[in-house]
């Protein structure tokens, strides 16, 4: 038995590749005013169709269909007395795999021809189930263009931009939900590893740090990562460090970082980037000898609460003393205030010099009368 395939009257003919297909007509782009996300997701569809990912949708296999039956040719037995038996012929309609395989092809060769809008605009095939994102280029590219269609700031992209517009498997699989860490290999923003040396070499401004974005990601666990976002802050705003305030760190993206690894203190952030001097150390000054290469708490714009431990308000006395180099019967009330301890003496010690440094040890009961009096400035 032979076989052979016979075409029948095409619908609309095809004369580049000779085989018949249904006539389509083109479906505009979607305009401007449509949803941004609908266009990126016929655009995403249309990258991956394009690079031969793919799906054939039913309508597709229905319209592109061959209107062809497969004829079966035989001959009759030969009988010896007489001549060959004429042929006999047989029609049966394609099998569904049959036309499967001739829809496949069919769209491989209008693929071929760049005429991958008309077959998805008209629903003939469709994007694949899943995305492939195991190539890199792939990946980077699917990013800028999600950048282009949003026309967002990098720093403005969030976890929802990727998953309303169909890429929630990208950031789950490739970048364990974090936009930052897909910036960072769009090249938009600056790995980890790139912010640590900034924070040794000096900061830059090509791409951006990841608490710049609206939605900051969880690096603060790293405590460099904690350290090079301080350093930062000082280097962006340009003021002394004494200076930093808790608006300064809310109002550059740091809020998270000072509220939930530091307690809102500004001070505690500026000792661990190796600022300010540390409560024990402030301890252990009193008693080897007082430094100038950090400051102190009370050096901060905004004093924190530290004067409720008494050895730190003792410290705090004594290193009045050290620094203006005075008698400490001789130190007077403006003498705090002039010097970052306005807090402590108005607070614990009702604006009495005397009753700060008696507590302290430096002067006695003797001394009250002429603190007190109008020869000392108090």
């Amino acid at each position: 038995m032979h076989s052979i395939l016979l075409a029948v009257r095409p619908r609309v003919p095809n004369p580049q590749s000779g085989r018949s297909r249904p006539q389509l007509s083109l479906v505009p782009m979607p305009p401007d005013q449509i949803d941004k996300q609908i266009q990126f997701k016929r655009w995403l569809a249309l990258f991956f169709i394009n690079r031969g990912k793919y799906r054939i949708t039913e309508k597709g296999y229905t319209e592109l269909a061959p209107q062809e039956v497969r004829q079966n040719l035989e001959f009759g037995e030969p009988v010896s007395d007489r001549k060959r038996e004429p042929r006999l012929e047989e029609r049966r309609q394609l099998t569904k795999q049959e036309i499967r395989d001739a829809v496949a092809k069919t769209v491989a060769i209008m693929l071929e021809q760049e005429k991958a809008e008309e077959l998805y605009d008209n629903g003939l095939i469709t994007k694949p189930g899943n995305f492939d994102w195991k190539n890199r280029e792939v990946r980077v590219t699917v990013i800028k263009k999600l950048l282009e269609f949003l026309d967002k700031n990098p720093k403005e992209i969030t976890k929802d931009d990727f998953e309303s517009n169909g890429l929630s498997g990208l950031l789950s699989k490739r970048y364990k939900n974090s936009p930052y860490l897909a910036l960072v290999e769009a090249g938009y923003a600056y790995s980890l590893e790139e912010i640590k040396e900034h924070a040794k070499s000096g900061f830059k401004t090509d791409k951006i740090y990841p608490w710049e974005m609206s939605s900051a990601p969880h690096i603060y666990e790293y405590k460099e990562s904690r350290i090079a976002a301080c350093k930062w802050l000082i280097w962006k705003i340009k003021k002394d460090t004494r200076d930093i305030t808790v608006d300064d760190f809310y109002n550059n993206g740091l809020g998270g970082l000072l509220g939930e690894y530091y307690k809102n203190s500004p001070y505690l952030a500026l000792v661990e980037a190796d600022y300010a001097y540390s409560l024990d150390e402030i301890k252990k000054h009193a008693r080897t000898g007082f430094a100038t290469d950090k400051f102190y708490p009370w050096g901060i714009e905004k004093s924190p609460s530290i004067y409720k431990d008494k050895e730190i308000r003792l410290v705090a006395c004594k290193w009045l003393i050290w620094r203006l180099e005075k008698e400490p019967k001789e130190i007077t009330y403006d003498d705090f205030l002039n010097n970052g301890l306005g807090g402590l003496i108005n607070h614990h010690y009702k604006n009495s010099p005397y009753d700060a440094l008696l507590e302290a040890g430096l002067v006695t009961q003797a001394d009250e009368v002429y603190m007190r009096s109008s020869q000392h400035t108090h």
